[in-house]
């Protein structure tokens, strides 16, 4: 279904009558409609609904007046009637249908109103326009033909992105996938060819109730076919995951081969882990020798800071030395006895002279402490020796020369390989080997499936086998004791019968499945195009064969629900996918001979589609929307249109704006956060333009003109 014109006369945001044509011959039409936010944008998805369905979750028959525009509510005098409307013009059926939802309803007093009337009717436009009221309902059900109610949020959809809560396998959106692809005509077929066959069966049962034998064979007949419908289901099932199950085992296979061999990641691996450790080994030395240079350094107690002292020292403490006062253990009291003694030490008798020799040495005589310390002084200072600071100084010269020596060593080591592990480090980041692992491990689950399947088709198709075998020996006695005489022409018309629409039902039957199977092939590999070459986490789109309902599969996971563009993305190539598969396979059912009307394009209304996404989820949906729906009206404020504005301008055939007249105090608000208004200010083509102003004096009640960009 596509829209040729979308007319609104006072409903919701809209004023008087407006109008947009949206008709055009291209193959694809892209058409915008730019907006500032809370002007109408998600008005015009409600208007839609209003005109396919007549209701709106929001509004109830009491409450049905309030869709009509407030000013033109506040303007209408107290008994005069206001009518409002949402009218369409669209492709059906290969002619133009023009739709009409109108809202009629009288003013009983100030905001007072009567129970409004809600009327659907379709407008034969001629010389004369006439309008057909849809009284009986056939409008209604063409209508929800066109757009089955669970659909709706998909092909217009308004502002929040379309996620699991849409498309994760709601029974009612399967429901209505039956409808819109055709799947229940299909079904009513197979059903009616089967209702035939149990009637003719029950026929030939009636005709043949005084025949025992044949009666029996007749009934075990019926069991084994019913049996053999089962296991043929059975096999049928089977036979799609096996096919699945080989479809993802040769996917698989093939990113195993793409990403080759782990022996390089191995050998990786093995030189890092070498190249850590000698690092943690460089590391240890420079501590070992950070250790042992502060020792030294603790131990020289500073000496070697101090050599330049130990000369003079040396020449002071040698001078006591040679004057015999070190070392020495005399004491001041022993040379007061020696002096108070008659003689001297040496046994001869004091004179003047030895006396004054004892008293002068008595002046240079030290106490013992002294003197040992002294002496302890001067086997430090001086050059050779145990005790020698000299000594000491050149040891400590020495253990710090090796020390620094080492850590200069240990720190080029260090340094060398903390340089090579971060090039390693990157390169093993980049090596598939982690990624071989969890794909060789998925390919061996894989694998056992695909073996398991396999033996159970085997199985199935054994027993198939044996049971028609059983069948054709049941037909065969069956055929034994066929009555003879006046019934048996007749018997033979209804067996005959019987065993073409028997054939006519699995001719179906298999033509369903066939069909099924391309639902799911067309559908994966259309949403596979759209969804995979986007996605920046390698996951990929997948159509489970059952419901036809999409997924995401993510390192062999599947999930159901995503976020942001992920799930706009997904969300919208599904639906788009829906709309070019059921045009496909429309004509393919007309090609044999089954007629359903003539089935169009879908048009899709998307309102803010580019919310709450990435700038790269945005582009991609951009680019995927241009050729590849008959149809599609974006609905934008100013920041989405920026955001992919160069990639689908080249491309759209019209541009609308919405104009809105805001109260002078809101619009001065507005002014004064932004005196440019810059945020109300579009740009298309080389023109700019500001679709907010204010309200003429007088006017209390905000309105949206629609206007075309020429």
């Amino acid at each position: 279904m596509i829209f040729r014109q979308l007319k609104f006369q006072d409903f919701l945001v809209f004023p008087g009558e407006q109008a947009m044509d949206l008709q055009s011959s291209k193959d694809a039409s892209l058409v915008v409609i730019l907006a500032p936010n809370n002007t109408g944008k998600t008005s015009v998805i409600r208007a839609l609904k209003f005109l396919f369905y007549g209701d709106l979750s929001d509004c109830n028959e009491a409450t049905a007046h309030r869709l009509l525009n407030d000013r033109t509510r506040s303007l209408s005098p107290s008994g005069s009637e206001l009518v409002g409307f949402v009218q369409a013009t669209v492709e059906f059926d290969g002619q133009a249908l023009t739709i009409r939802r109108s809202i009629r309803v009288r003013k009983s007093g100030k905001d007072q109103w009567l129970n409004p009337t809600v009327e659907l009717a379709e407008l034969r436009v001629g010389r004369n326009t006439v309008e057909i009221p849809d009284r009986d309902g056939t409008l209604q059900l063409r209508l929800k033909t066109m757009v089955p109610p669970t659909l709706f949020d998909a092909f217009y959809f308004k502002g929040e992105p379309l996620d699991g809560k849409l498309l994760g396998g709601v029974s009612g959106i399967r429901k209505s996938l039956e409808s819109f692809l055709h799947e229940d005509a299909w079904l009513d077929a197979e059903k009616a060819a089967e209702t035939v066959r149990e009637q003719l069966t029950k026929d030939l049962q009636k005709l043949t109730e005084k025949h025992a034998e044949y009666s029996k064979a007749l009934s075990s007949e019926e069991l084994i076919q019913g049996h053999l419908r089962k296991q043929t289901q059975t096999l049928a099932q089977l036979r799609d995951d096996l096919e699945d199950a080989i479809a993802e085992w040769e996917e698989v296979s093939e990113e195993l081969r793409q990403l080759g061999s782990a022996t390089e990641a191995e050998r990786q691996i093995t030189q890092l882990k070498q190249l850590t450790g000698a690092r943690d080994n460089a590391r240890a030395a420079r501590d070992r020798a950070d250790a042992a240079i502060a020792r030294a350094i603790g131990a020289s107690r500073g000496i070697p800071f101090l050599l330049g002292a130990l000369p003079i020292a040396r020449r002071i403490l040698s001078a006591l030395r040679e004057d015999n006062i070190l070392p020495a253990d005399v004491s001041e009291r022993f040379v007061e006895r020696v002096l108070a003694a008659p003689k001297c030490v040496c046994g001869h008798a004091h004179t003047t002279e030895t006396r004054d020799a004892w008293k002068r040495y008595k002046e240079k005589t030290l106490d013992v402490d002294l003197s040992r310390g002294l002496s302890d002084l001067l086997r430090a200072v001086e050059e050779q020796g145990g005790q020698s600071y000299t000594q000491l100084a050149w040891n400590t010269a020495q253990t710090l020369g090796t020390g620094l020596s080492q850590r200069r060593v240990a720190v080029a080591e260090m340094k060398q390989i903390e340089q090579q592990i971060p090039v390693l480090e990157t390169e093993l980041a980049n090596s598939p080997v982690e990624a071989i692992r969890i794909i060789t491990q998925r390919l061996n689950e894989i694998t056992g499936r695909r073996q398991r399947l396999q033996g159970e088709v085997s199985k199935v198709e054994g027993d198939i086998i044996f049971v028609r075998k059983n069948l054709e020996r049941i037909k065969a006695e069956k055929e034994k004791a066929k009555p003879a005489g006046a019934i048996a022409q007749k018997e033979r018309q209804i067996t005959k019968t019987r065993e073409r629409v028997e054939r006519l039902r699995l001719l179906i039957q298999n033509s369903r499945e066939v069909l099924k199977r391309s639902f799911h092939r067309i559908l994966q590999e259309s949403v596979g195009e759209y969804y995979d070459s986007a996605a920046t986490d390698g996951s990929k789109a997948r159509i489970n064969r059952n419901d036809l309902l999409p997924k995401i599969e993510s390192n062999g996971q599947v999930h159901g629900n995503l976020g942001g563009g992920q799930s706009q993305l997904l969300a919208l190539a599904y639906i788009v996918s829906l709309a070019r598969l059921r045009k496909t396979l429309h004509e393919q059912m007309v090609a044999i001979g089954i007629g359903l009307g003539k089935v169009d394009d879908q048009s899709f209304f998307l309102d803010s589609p580019f919310n709450q996404m990435t700038d790269h989820y945005a582009h991609a949906i951009a680019r995927f929307l241009q050729g590849n729906a008959r149809q599609v009206v974006l609905l934008m404020a100013r920041h989405q249109w920026n955001l992919v504005r160069d990639i689908i301008e080249p491309d759209v055939e019209r541009v609308y704006v919405f104009n809105f007249q805001t109260l002078p105090s809101i619009y001065q608000d507005l002014k004064q956060k932004d005196a440019t208004m810059g945020d109300s200010t579009y740009r298309v083509g080389t023109k700019a333009l500001t679709l907010v102003a204010p309200l003429p004096n007088g006017e209390t009640h905000p309105t949206t003109t629609i206007a075309l960009v020429t």
